[in-house]
């Protein structure tokens, strides 16, 4: 959606939050004088309600510039954890935003692995209109290919002079062994554009995520963001890009103006391919409606159903978090999500916002029920993966 990852200064300075407490009370109830004797004694108050807990990972993010995280993906490298996401214009540390954890709760700020957006984006995304270039690098897909770090991630822009929108979807790329914190834009090569999108194309391209299957090897990203459904073409491994001959498949839409969904992750999982979509408006701080839905499918390219069977082409999907996932109701319009798996362990990896609009790191497990329909269970957190 137009400038959907921008309005966090404002944000910042729109909300003040106050809190007041509610104290029970009333009249005593102490007789005085010369009664006729002790009456019946009050019923005991009954006892107060459990207080709410909110059973994320209680993620510490530190160093962090303004916008916070938003759009977060997550990749193992040997003991270290890396994240990845969306960086703006308004900050001053580059684009795509870089933390790094060894213990997938509290994170460390490295930098930023671009010091301006890509010139070649730039000039892709403005052919329509050269005056109104795009705010940002946003939503970052990281995977370990190799021995190297393949960082994807969309470049957008919207023009209010003609109502285009110009996307695309570039990749970065590092040898695993030149990876420095310290150091953050050291190392790194741009491959350079993966998919476009002009104004006529049916889709948005931009919030990439690429699947290798583990059945065949096949590469398959998953793209698309609002106004256009969600695509998915398949990825020639060699070169992290689609063959010339590719053309992507719509494979999710919810079939009506302005088809707010977007952020597309799939993964497999015992003969099912499960596709992770975000629904509604992001980016509305604390008044965000953004939640995860899920569809599953024996195929990568169609029939992704939800429990019910409702095709996600047609609007389809089992909610994975929303609102009511925060029983203390600190966050809302969780989002955008990654899903994370070591070993037998599986996390859902998303932002939320704070009471104060700010966009914050959210871990959660993701569980999965007796006929393979993932969800999350608060009172059934496990710890991050042992080290």
């Amino acid at each position: 959606m137009p400038g959907k990852r921008t309005p966090w200064l404002a944000l910042l300075a729109a909300t003040a939050v106050g809190l007041a407490a509610c104290g029970g009370g009333g009249d005593s109830g102490s007789s005085g004088g010369s009664g006729s004797g002790s009456g019946t004694p009050p019923p005991p108050p009954p006892p107060p309600d459990p207080v709410a807990e909110d059973t994320a990972l209680d993620t510490v993010v530190t160093g962090a510039p303004v916008n916070f995280v938003h759009d977060p993906t997550i990749v193992k490298i040997g003991n270290r954890y890396h994240l990845f996401h969306t960086s703006n214009d308004v900050d001053s540390a580059g684009y795509i935003y870089w933390r790094y954890s060894d213990d997938m709760v509290n994170w460390s700020f490295a930098g930023a692995i671009f010091d301006e957006i890509p010139p070649y984006a730039v000039a892709e995304v403005t052919e329509t209109d050269a005056n109104d270039p795009p705010e940002g690098v946003w939503a970052p897909h990281a995977m370990v290919v190799g021995d190297e770090l393949w960082v994807y991630y969309s470049v957008f822009a919207y023009h209010e002079s003609n109502t285009d929108r110009e996307s695309l979807s570039g990749l970065v790329t590092i040898p695993i062994d030149q990876i420095d914190v310290n150091d953050s834009m050291a190392g790194w090569t741009d491959q350079g554009l993966v998919i476009n999108a002009e104004p006529q194309d049916r889709w948005s391209a931009i919030d990439p995520h690429v699947l290798v299957d583990p059945n065949d090897g096949t590469w398959y990203m998953t793209f698309g963001s609002y106004w256009s459904g969600i695509e998915l073409i398949e990825i020639d491994p060699s070169t992290g890009k689609p063959p010339a001959t590719a053309v992507p498949v719509n494979i999710a839409d919810r079939g009506a103006p302005p088809n707010a969904i977007e952020a597309p992750v799939m993964v497999y999982r015992d003969g099912y391919y499960y596709l992770f979509v975000s629904k509604d408006a992001c980016c509305q701080g604390y008044d965000s409606t953004y939640n995860v839905v899920v569809g599953r499918s024996t195929s990568p390219y169609v029939d992704f159903v939800d429990r019910d069977g409702n095709l996600m082409t047609q609007d389809g999907g089992t909610t994975v978090l929303d609102n009511s996932s925060d029983p203390t109701d600190t966050y809302r319009g969780p989002g955008h999500n990654d899903i994370y798996q070591e070993g037998d362990d599986w996390y859902i990896v998303y932002h939320a916002y704070r009471q104060d609009g700010l966009p914050e790191l959210r871990i959660h497990t993701l569980l999965w029920d007796n006929d393979g329909w993932p969800y999350i269970d608060l009172d059934n957190e496990t710890q991050p993966p042992s080290q």
